[in-house]
C-alpha cells in the first residue's frame, strides 16, 4: 500500500511539473509574440458599444484588416497608380520591391494581431498588399509636402487639388488603429527607391514628420498612428536651467548692515 501511494504521490508531482513547463513556455511565447505585434484589431465589444462606423476607413484600406471591402475598392485603382509611378519614377523594377519586402515577411506577418490565414498562407499576396498600400502612403505624403510628381495637373487623386481635396479623409483612415502598415514597409520601400536614383529623395520619416508636425529628431514608433500617439504624448520638455536666485532684503536690514541711504528726485539720475 505503501508503495502504491508513494507512486501516486510521485505521478501527481510530474503533472504539476509538466503543468508548470507549460504555463511557462506559454507564457514565454505569449509575451515573444506581444513584443513583435504592433497592430491590433479591436475587441468586438468596443465597436458594439460605440458607432462602428467610427473605426472604419470611409476611403481607403491600408493593410490587411479592411482590405476588400466593397466601399473601399473605387480606390484600390489609384493605389495601384500610385506603386507604378513610384517604381517608374525611381527606376527600380517592381520585382527588386517586392524582393526586399520578402526578407522581412515574417517580421511584417507577426506585426498583426489575428492575420488571417489567407495571408499567412499566401507571402506573395500579403507582400504585394504591403507594396500597393505603402507606395500610396508615400506617394500621397509626398505631394502633400511639396515633391514635384509626374501627376495631371487635373489628376483625381494625385494632383494639388485632388490630395487637398482628399487630404481630411485619407488622414483620417491612415490614423485608424485598425488601418495601419508597419514603419519596415515604407523604410524598405524608399531605400530601394534610392538604388535607381542618383537624386536624394526626402526620407520617409522627414515627410511624415513634417506633416504631423513633428520634430525629425522623434522617435518614428512602428506605424503611422504610433507615430502620432507618441508626438502627442511625448515625455515633458527637459527643464529649463533655472537662474540665479535673486535675494530680497528689507531695508532696514540693509541699513545695519550698513548701506546709506538718501533721497533722490529721479531715478535716472541715481548717484552713487
Amino acid at each position: 500500500r505503501s508503495g502504491t501511494s508513494n507512486a501516486a504521490a510521485k505521478k501527481k508531482k510530474q503533472r504539476k511539473d509538466e503543468l508548470y513547463v507549460d504555463v511557462v513556455m506559454c507564457s514565454d511565447e505569449e509575451e515573444a509574440i506581444w513584443k513583435r505585434q504592433s497592430i491590433y484589431k479591436l475587441h468586438s465589444f468596443i465597436k458594439d458599444r460605440n458607432d462602428q462606423n467610427k473605426f472604419e476607413p470611409l476611403l481607403v484600406s491600408i493593410g490587411p484588416y479592411h482590405h476588400g471591402k466593397k466601399q473601399l475598392m473605387p480606390m484600390e485603382v489609384h493605389k495601384r497608380r500610385a506603386l507604378r509611378h513610384f517604381t517608374e519614377r525611381s527606376r527600380v523594377p517592381a520585382q527588386e520591391y517586392k524582393t526586399a519586402l520578402m526578407v522581412e515577411v515574417k517580421k511584417l506577418q507577426e506585426s498583426y494581431d489575428q492575420l488571417d490565414e489567407e495571408y499567412l498562407n499566401n507571402q506573395n499576396k500579403f507582400i504585394e498588399m504591403m507594396m500597393v498600400d505603402g507606395c500610396f502612403i508615400l506617394e500621397f505624403m509626398d505631394l502633400l509636402a511639396g515633391a514635384p510628381k509626374d501627376y495631371a495637373p487635373n489628376d483625381p487623386v494625385f494632383s494639388y487639388y485632388g490630395c487637398i481635396i482628399h487630404y481630411t479623409c485619407v488622414m483620417r483612415d491612415m490614423l485608424l488603429l485598425e488601418n495601419q502598415l508597419p514603419y519596415l514597409v515604407l523604410e524598405k520601400l524608399v531605400f530601394v527607391s534610392q538604388l535607381g536614383d542618383p537624386v536624394p529623395q526626402n526620407s520617409v520619416h522627414a515627410v511624415l514628420s513634417q506633416m504631423m508636425m513633428f520634430g525629425a529628431d522623434m522617435d518614428p514608433g512602428r506605424h503611422m498612428l504610433d507615430m502620432y500617439m507618441t508626438g502627442l504624448f511625448k515625455g515633458p520638455a527637459a527643464p529649463e536651467k533655472e537662474a540665479d536666485p535673486i535675494i530680497h532684503l528689507s531695508a532696514s536690514k540693509l541699513h545695519q548692515a550698513g548701506i546709506q541711504f538718501k533721497k533722490i528726485h529721479s531715478f535716472v539720475n541715481n548717484e552713487t
